[in-house]
């Protein structure tokens, strides 16, 4: 009986045991739960946010140019003649009037020295005629008609011999202009020299001495068309530039078709073409922006025309655009990225395109707000790409939650993890 009693008790005492254990197992159960609800209560979904400021954004059309000199000329020596030296190679830098070539001179020197003379001639007998010849001065002008006359023949002779071997191409039209203007200057002398001394024999009446004052002028512009060939034996430069081709060496006949070429670059032109849709949204003087991939740089331009016909080939519009290029870093052929700036929106909120939320129609942002996400229901305007003009919702100063804002709604609790930049 003792032992029964005592296996009671002992039964009694592990129940107690047992429940005890079990109701703090219980109250432990209970404070772990409500630890994990407070955690999840205090959770925040991290986001990126920017401060909304002013800014600007541009509308603009894109298209492709290539760059053009701003101005070339072909160079060709304006009268003929054997290229004696040439002082210039592709790619050196001339000035306007530097001397490009030079043509021998020979033919041109005796012309000179011929008409000078036939000048002195001509004003003496004129002289003369107006003051009367003296006796000794008689025998003096015989003695000139005589020299005239057969240097007339002289130089007719070889006139007639150098025109047949420039009708047989023999010689250059250079050569056959040098014995032509001989010919032509000793007849001229021979015919004042035999008029100077019918004057001085008989005396010269007015319409002799009419045709003394034509032999003066005609001599005179004998020389000076002498001296202008003279001058044009050295072919110079007619605008400042590169030269970018040399035709001609030393020894050739020059002025038979162009000799140099030299481009103005430092101002270079950009030819590019824009669509008719788009064309009427440009104006002469505008500014435009030109990207060169060759150089990895931007320069500005301005539009300096714009075709009012389309080109038939391509079906748009040329546009000529002028840069300066006083370094000639651009060079004629390349191709730059032309943007055309047709509207500029200035002290306007801009915002980044990925901010704003679409829910058919309507868009709208998450601000946040002391730890809160807040939607805003928003009016944007003008757009790029990248960007966008916000009209109505958002303030300057805002947090505009620009990364993260996918997975959150309206009242979530936020943490800002990374602040972009304006």
């Amino acid at each position: 009986m003792k032992m029964f009693r005592d296996y009671k008790r002992l039964l009694g005492f592990v129940m107690v045991i047992g429940f005890l254990l079990g109701f703090g197992v219980a109250c432990s159960n209970r404070d772990s739960d409500q630890t994990l609800a407070d955690q999840e209560s205090e959770e925040r979904v991290p986001v990126e946010v920017l401060e909304v400021s002013l800014g600007e954004l541009s509308d603009y059309i894109s298209t492709v140019g290539e760059t053009e000199p701003i101005r070339s000329v072909q160079v060709t020596p304006q009268i003929q003649g054997e290229i004696e030296e040439v002082m210039v190679q592709r790619g050196d830098r001339v000035e306007a009037g530097d001397i490009l070539l030079g043509l021998n001179k020979d033919d041109i020197k005796s012309q000179i020295k011929q008409s000078k003379a036939a000048l002195e001639g001509a004003k003496a007998n004129l002289e003369r005629a107006l003051k009367g010849a003296r006796v000794e001065e008689l025998s003096q002008l015989e003695a000139q008609l005589e020299q005239a006359e057969s240097s007339y023949n002289q130089a007719k002779r070889a006139y007639e011999r150098q025109q047949k071997l420039f009708e047989e191409g023999v010689i250059s039209k250079q050569q056959f202009e040098g014995s032509e203007g001989q010919y032509i200057s000793a007849r001229s002398a021979y015919r004042s020299a035999k008029l100077a001394l019918n004057i001085a024999e008989e005396g010269a009446t007015d319409e002799e001495i009419r045709g003394l004052r034509a032999q003066v002028s005609q001599a005179q512009a004998g020389l000076e068309s002498a001296e202008l060939m003279l001058d044009r034996s050295e072919v110079k430069a007619p605008i400042s530039g590169v030269v970018v081709g040399v035709e001609v060496e030393v020894g050739e006949i020059g002025g038979m078709g162009p000799a140099l070429f030299i481009a103005d670059i430092d101002n270079i032109k950009v030819m590019t073409y824009v669509s008719e849709r788009n064309i009427n949204k440009l104006s002469a003087g505008d500014e435009v922006e030109i990207f060169f991939r060759a150089l990895e740089k931007s320069f500005e331009g301005n539009i300096r025309s714009i075709s009012p016909v389309a080109d038939r080939q391509r079906g748009n519009f040329p546009v000529e655009i002028t840069i300066d290029n006083e370094d000639n870093l651009i060079k004629a052929g390349m191709f730059g990225e032309v943007e055309f700036i047709t509207g500029k929106y200035e002290d306007v909120v801009v915002v980044p395109q990925s901010g704003v939320l679409r829910n058919g129609k309507d868009r709208y942002v998450y601000s946040y707000n002391d730890g809160d996400a807040i939607r805003k229901e928003v009016k944007t305007g003008f757009s790029t790409g990248d960007y966008i003009v916000i009209e109505e919702g958002l303030e300057v100063g805002d947090l505009l939650i620009v990364r993260g804002q996918e997975n959150i709604d309206e009242g979530d609790k936020v943490e800002i993890v990374s602040r972009g930049g304006n």
